[in-house]
């Protein structure tokens, strides 16, 4: 029986919290959020400092900009994570992370879980077997559609947007079937639209060179409801 603690209580750490206490292999030690009103019915903990330490491992499920923080004292106290993508809000913080997790020798993972679709792993497997030829190109045109409440009033909003927190499962689609990134060149737009002055429509293009010298073209487009 793993003993498991959640830290954040979203929309995400809530689903969390649900399928440990689903999981016949899995105890949950309680959930980390400062809103103590959230998940009542289960133990609660304003931080992770009034967590106990006897936990095996921790989901980190708090908005982007914390996770650095509470990767680093998930680590100092021996706890293996599953951390919710993106890792962390920029390279130092990830890589800060990336350190203190090989000095704790723990266990880490990323929250891509849609490398383990059914779907992408076969699409993994016949290329790796070379069953549909080589890859020489990848494009990816990816458009996003999401209400207004998902961005209105909290941490979405920065950070990246939904560059970060939505592109960034394709990307790493793309990473896990075709290679290693190696190199990034990109273009950005921004303009108003035309009956939303509070709105803005989001172009960007980016070009990677994969470290398998694979090059892939990459259109970003995100519009929010209404426009």
């Amino acid at each position: 029986m793993k003993r498991i603690l959640v830290v954040g209580g979203g929309l995400i750490g809530s689903r969390h919290v649900d399928a440990v206490l689903a999981h016949e292999g899995c105890e949950l030690v309680g959930l980390v959020d400062p809103d103590m009103s959230i998940a009542p019915h289960v133990p609660r903990f304003a931080s992770m400092k009034h967590a106990p330490d006897d936990v095996d491992g921790v989901i980190i499920a708090t908005p982007t900009g914390l996770h650095g923080a509470h990767g680093l004292e998930a680590a100092m106290r021996g706890w293996h994570m599953l951390i919710e993508k993106p890792v962390a809000e920029t390279l130092d913080e990830a890589e800060a992370l990336q350190a203190a997790v090989f000095a704790a020798d723990v266990g880490s993972l990323v929250g891509h879980h849609r490398r383990y679709h059914a779907p992408v792993q076969q699409l993994k497997f016949l290329l790796a077997e070379g069953a549909i030829g080589t890859v020489v190109a990848a494009n990816l045109i990816w458009a996003m559609r999401k209400p207004d409440a998902y961005f209105q009033g909290n941490w979405r909003t920065a950070g990246g947007s939904p560059v970060m927190i939505n592109l960034v499962h394709d990307i790493d689609i793309l990473r896990f079937v075709v290679g290693e990134i190696a190199q990034v060149s990109a273009l950005a737009r921004h303009r108003f639209a035309r009956f939303r002055a509070d709105r803005k429509r989001r172009c960007r293009t980016f070009v990677r060179k994969w470290s398998n010298w694979h090059d892939q073209l990459c259109g970003h487009h995100s519009k929010p409801v209404g426009l």
